[in-house]
């Protein structure tokens, strides 16, 4: 059996090296699972998760996930199933501002450990009931590769079961 030559083990190296940071991207967009196929297309939505490391709601955000979402409930009543909501997911409130509807809670990504700040902001909506706002930041990085976006997702939806929850507990107490 042969040996190998250096050049062809350094040639290895520097390959499994070359590759190392495509494997690390490639995992994190899995674990994330962002909607890469999704409006306004996969090629956008990389080039932000590999720059952005902020996910946020607005109006208007290319990113049909990204915005606003209201509800029927008054906003004190969203603002308390925020309150809920951040500390079941593992997110402890860092500031309540129940003035402003306002919330703030630090997460903390599992393998790394890094921080991010997750805000939610509730407005009342101009015809009744309330809007949700979002933001999910890195405190540390450039790119997220979709964490923060993933977390946004994740609330979000969470908010929705809690709200569906208590529209349905109201009705049951209806006569």
């Amino acid at each position: 059996m042969d040996m190998p030559t250096l050049s062809s083990l350094a040639l290895r190296v520097v390959l499994i090296l070359a590759l190392l940071p495509v494997l690390f991207v490639g995992a994190s967009l899995a674990w994330n699972h962002p909607p890469l196929l999704d409006a306004p297309g996969i090629g956008t939505r990389l080039k932000i998760y590999v720059t952005t490391h902020v996910a946020e709601t607005r109006e208007n955000h290319p990113f049909p996930e990204l915005r606003p979402h209201t509800f029927t409930v008054p906003p004190a009543q969203l603002f308390n199933i925020g309150v809920q909501v951040l500390p079941e997911m593992g997110w402890p409130l860092s500031s309540q501002q129940p003035g402003s509807y306002t919330l703030t809670a630090v997460a903390t990504t599992r393998v790394w450990r890094f921080k991010d700040d997750i805000t939610l902001q509730v407005h009342a909506a101009p015809t009744g009931g309330s809007i949700l706002y979002v933001r999910s930041e890195s405190q540390t990085g450039k790119g997220d590769l979709g964490a923060n976006l993933r977390r946004v997702i994740n609330v979000t939806e969470e908010i929705k079961r809690h709200v569906m929850a208590y529209e349905q507990s109201q009705q049951d107490k209806k006569p």
